[in-house]
């Protein structure tokens, strides 16, 4: 009998310990500080003595929008608050509300550094929300602190993560909170630009394709040195060498027509490569008939090149 009493008191301490205290509310700050200067605000309120009421929102969009204003004075800053919700959730007796909202141009951002601090210093900036309460500060992973006072209840930077356990120090040590942008390594710069990282990566297989198949169909189109040596025609030769080459063998004139059959070039073409030559002083053209006598100027008979 006795054995049992114990046991029955045991039980009963741990579920009071272990049980909300009637009448004692906790709130907690959760601040999700952005790359741009936005900050995400969650606010966690539980216990017992809290009542929830259609006009619960009403009150807190008030509140907010009351404080933002408040905060645009004392900082000399452009801000505004978004997205501003409410939800609740009840179990017995014991509730918890979260209140969130946006909290545009929060923190300033300089070159790259975000800077935290000036709107703690609106009088009762949390009196205003819901009253003191430990208070979370989530920073970018790209960022690191540098400066951070008052010194936080406990920080953990693998996470971006520093945690105060009330909001007083905030208020009254005029916080300063500077966190300056990691250096950027290839993996942080995948991470952040998988768009740009994909596109360089398609743009240089297209090219390295492109070139793969140009080269293909350029090895398919420049014939062999050994080719051009079994035709009979000098490796690198241009049209006008070939017609000066075939004037000096045929004795420094031919007849046009001759030119076009014995080059396999067409008129217009044979044409232009003459007028060249001609405008050169190279040779000389002379009217015979329906055709033209091309004859090849004295002093070019022994040269070797144009």
């Amino acid at each position: 009998m006795k054995w049992r009493m114990v046991g029955i008191l045991v039980v009963a301490l741990l579920f009071v310990a272990f049980s909300p205290v009637h009448g004692q509310n906790s709130v907690e700050y959760e601040i999700e500080a952005g790359a741009d200067g936005s900050a995400s605000w969650l606010i966690k309120q539980s216990g017992t003595d809290i009542i929830v009421s259609p006009d619960n929102l009403t009150q807190f969009q008030n509140n907010v929008t009351a404080l933002v204003r408040i905060a645009v004075n004392v900082t000399k800053r452009q801000m505004s608050a978004q997205a501003i919700s409410i939800t609740s959730t009840i179990s017995g007796s014991y509730v918890v509300v979260q209140y969130k909202f946006l909290w545009q141009n929060f923190s300033i951002i300089e070159g790259s550094e975000i800077k935290i601090g000036d709107v703690f210093q609106v009088t009762d900036l949390f009196l205003r929300l819901q009253g003191d309460g430990k208070v979370t500060l989530n920073y970018p992973d790209s960022y690191e602190p540098e400066t951070v006072s008052p010194s936080p209840f406990s920080q953990d930077d693998s996470h971006q993560t520093m945690v105060w356990a009330g909001t007083k120090n905030l208020v009254e040590e005029s916080a300063r909170i500077i966190l300056h942008e990691k250096p950027m390594n290839l993996l942080d710069f995948v991470s952040r630009n998988p768009v740009l990282v994909l596109a360089v990566v398609a743009a240089v297989a297209g090219s390295s394709v492109g070139l793969y198949v140009f080269r293909r169909h350029s090895k398919k189109q420049i014939p062999s040195a050994s080719r051009l040596a079994g035709s009979g025609l000098p490796i690198g030769e241009s049209d006008e060498e070939k017609i000066v080459k075939l004037l000096k063998s045929s004795r420094g004139s031919m007849y046009q027509s001759a030119i076009v059959e014995q080059c396999r070039f067409s008129k217009a073409k044979t044409s232009q490569l003459l007028t060249a030559l001609e405008s050169r002083g190279v040779i000389r053209r002379e009217k015979k008939g329906r055709d033209k006598i091309v004859v090849l100027v004295e002093r070019n008979k022994d040269a070797h090149t144009l």
